[in-house]
């Protein structure tokens, strides 16, 4: 197999495997890693599919980690 064979195979891998994670990410997972997104339209959730599908390493970390943000800020006491 030739070196642009491979190249052509390992991104049609990727692509499958991104558009599982995502698909299950978007129907599933946004909800639970953000809570705005726990009550968001159907248009949303497709609109952010691509982005899901081609960024899905780093989505898969995010939704295993449960989320999070930046850490909450000290309401008690001073700056």
């Amino acid at each position: 197999m030739s070196l642009i064979g491979i190249m052509v195979l390992a991104l049609g891998v990727y692509a499958a495997v991104g558009v599982a994670v995502a698909s299950a990410f978007v129907v599933w997972g946004v909800g639970r890693v953000d809570e705005g997104a726990r009550i968001s339209t159907r248009a949303f959730r497709v609109m952010i599919l691509p982005g899901a599908v081609a960024l899905w390493p780093a989505v898969l970390v995010w939704w295993v980690r449960g989320g999070g943000g930046p850490p909450a800020h000290d309401q008690g006491g001073a700056p």
